[in-house]
């Protein structure tokens, strides 16, 4: 499908009328649509979305102000350290790296993640990280990503809001 958009228009995202537009006109000069198609929904399509929900919406959301200050000190450090060339706008986040860090986690210890909060983050038997504090420092060590030239006992703050 060929679309052509008027002049006055440079690029168009989003949905209309049946076609979604997404568009790399700043960067690449094209804009392109297609059908709007919903996605087949498979097991494994619920299973990572149960997954991403618990870790996104429940945990990150009510994890102490300290933890994701800490969070954001390790993004920074990691931009420097490991991301180096790539584009600004791929720069890692808090959150990011969070993410990472507590699937490469679960994937180590075997943890369901669909029934992450910030409970069961750490702290006794059973826990994403065991009986260890949820610190972020700790998380990152859990999940063998790289201290990224900071002394990770730093970050210290646990995730649970006191």
């Amino acid at each position: 499908m060929k679309v052509s958009l008027p002049t006055w228009i440079s690029s168009l995202s989003g949905w209309n009328n049946g076609l979604v537009f997404y568009g790399y006109k700043d960067k690449y000069g094209l804009c392109y649509s297609r059908d709007y198609v919903y996605p087949t929904l498979t097991i494994n399509n619920t299973n990572f979305g149960s997954r991403g929900k618990a870790v996104s919406d429940t945990t990150w959301k009510e994890a102490s102000l300290g933890f994701i200050a800490d969070s954001k000190i390790y993004a920074a450090a990691w931009n420097l350290t490991q991301s180096e060339g790539r584009e600004t706008m791929r720069d890692l986040t808090g959150l990011n790296c969070f993410v990472k860090a507590v699937f490469s986690a679960a994937k180590v210890t075997g943890f369901n993640l669909s029934t992450l909060t910030v409970d069961k983050c750490g702290g006794s038997a059973g826990n994403l990280l065991g009986a260890t504090i949820c610190t972020f420092g700790n998380l990152i060590t859990a999940a063998s990503m790289p201290a990224c030239g900071l002394t990770l006992a730093d970050l210290d703050t646990d995730i649970v809001p006191v």
